[in-house]
């Protein structure tokens, strides 16, 4: 995954950032809920093992996974089922990238995103 182009990794990035403000406008999400979630989608992209993972997944799998967490870290009451319903994907998708997610995350990397 190391050889695409920085054009189609800024490309899928950009993807999964207009999904994040999709979702953004059809749950009324808060600000620090969006900026959390654009945060870690950075972070993503900026790990070469991860950035090769989500390169295969779609942005609204991978969006859908980011969204769900930062709701988490704000205890937030959105279902993964509505925001599967939202972006016509499945729950087991969602589930899926967002355990990748969070077997990844350390407490360093939480820390640094509040910071």
């Amino acid at each position: 995954m190391g050889n695409l182009p920085k054009e189609v990794i800024d490309y899928h990035y950009q993807k999964c950032s207009e999904v994040i403000s999709k979702l953004e406008r059809k749950f009324r999400l808060s600000s620090k809920i969006i900026h959390i979630a654009k945060v870690i989608l950075k972070a993503i992209f900026e790990d070469e093992k991860m950035k090769s993972y989500i390169m295969r997944k779609r942005p609204e799998s991978i969006a859908s996974a980011v969204v769900y967490l930062a709701a988490k870290i704000y205890d937030m009451r959105i279902t993964q089922k509505e925001i599967c319903n939202a972006l016509g994907i499945s729950e087991y998708t969602l589930r899926k990238i967002y355990k990748k997610i969070i077997e990844w995350l350390t407490p360093q990397k939480v820390v640094e995103f509040f910071t």
